[in-house]
């Protein structure tokens, strides 16, 4: 459940980015109130006739006119990709066994390529779509597939995508860096996937997904 104090506190006090820690929830409606706030003013236009930033009441509080959020923060701010540095450790590299063997992994990959790259002349099939997330390197037109099937992931699907075709958490957060891009809301829950032995993730070395 969102924590709507936490996210007033975050949109007057920004904490830095940086490599050793990960935007929570909050922070990003902390975010996406503040660019609203910035588009606004930088088209000419009146946040408080709007009801944007601390003039609306996700921001304001009681008595502030509601606030209309026309897009899903999680998946529009833009958030750092986890650095691989984050998830490496053993249990992030041990892919999880799928339900269904190989066979079941590969239907669900060319399943998710039938889904999300449907139109797309020659797109993977389920085998092909296997390497694409195991491969640590991939053309232009490769990266371009990947990245097609990543922008329409939910978190739910992110999850699935750990646990149906047997990946590891590692590769699927490689394949993410390889495409350029990982929604938002799928990149939030890389947090839970964390080293309980490991101290703070430090730049360049190995490390655990830092709590918010």
């Amino acid at each position: 459940m969102l924590d709507v104090e936490k996210v007033r506190e975050f949109y007057f006090n920004p904490p830095p980015d940086g490599e050793s820690r990960f935007p929570s929830a909050e922070e990003c409606y902390a975010r996406y109130e503040r660019s609203r706030v910035e588009n606004c003013l930088y088209l000419g236009r009146d946040p408080e006739l709007e009801g944007l930033g601390e003039h609306g009441s996700l921001i304001g509080g009681e008595g502030k006119p509601p606030t209309v959020l026309y897009d899903d923060p999680l998946r529009v701010v833009a958030l750092p990709l986890p650095p691989l540095a984050w998830l490496d450790y053993a249990a992030a590299r041990e892919p999880w066994p799928p339900d269904g063997g190989v066979t079941g992994a590969r239907g669900f990959l060319g399943f998710l390529s039938a889904k999300h790259l449907a139109g797309l002349r020659e797109r993977p099939g389920g085998a092909e779509t296997e390497w694409l997330f195991r491969s640590r390197s991939l053309t232009w037109r490769e990266s371009h597939w990947l990245r097609h099937i990543f922008l329409r992931l939910h978190a739910s699907s992110f999850e699935k995508l750990v646990l149906g075709p047997g990946l590891s958490v590692n590769e699927v957060v490689r394949a993410a860096h390889n495409s350029g891009d990982l929604p938002g809301e799928a990149r939030i829950p890389v947090r839970s996937f964390r080293d309980p032995d490991a101290g703070p993730p430090a730049r360049g070395a190995r490390g655990a997904v830092a709590e918010a």
